[in-house]
């Protein structure tokens, strides 16, 4: 969810091989069979029989939903199993972070302007989020040393 001065928004991203992916804008309360259109919208294009893939989810309630993860299962996409909402470790949830701070240096005017500034923060990304992956060992020992807990991250 992403908050202005004239509302709040609420997004889905991926991110994958350090860039990002795909933007939708959530519209409504999202369930289970939303997430999984969602889903399955921005990810056919991938082939994750290929043992390199992973998929990361923040494990919020409609992430474990029954039709969310009969589909993973049925598909053969490995999800990682990881504490519940465990933002230190979600490298898409530090991208959130870095688009809400962009965002509160503009003036923004209406819901249209706002989906375009995210929008545009979105698609520039990419370098930002290199850097986030680049301190991923770091953040892996953190969490570890600090048994689960929040860390500086």
């Amino acid at each position: 969810m992403i908050h202005s001065g004239v509302g709040r928004l609420m997004y889905w991203g991926c991110y994958r091989n350090q860039h990002v992916g795909a933007l939708e804008e959530v519209r409504g309360r999202l369930n289970g069979t939303g997430y999984l259109n969602i889903l399955r919208e921005n990810l056919d294009y991938i082939d994750f029989t290929n043992q390199d893939y992973i998929f990361q989810q923040d494990n919020a309630p409609i992430d474990k939903t029954v039709v969310v993860t009969n589909w993973f299962q049925d598909i053969g996409i490995q999800v990682i199993n990881w504490p519940h909402q465990s933002p230190d470790m979600n490298l898409i949830e530090h991208i959130w972070s870095l688009i809400k701070n962009k965002l509160d240096t503009m003036f923004i005017t209406s819901k249209a302007m706002h989906r375009e500034k995210v929008q545009q923060v979105w698609n520039n990304i990419n370098k930002l989020s290199e850097w986030l992956l680049e301190l991923m060992p770091q953040r892996m020992m953190a969490e570890i040393n600090n048994h689960g807990g929040a860390t500086r991250y």
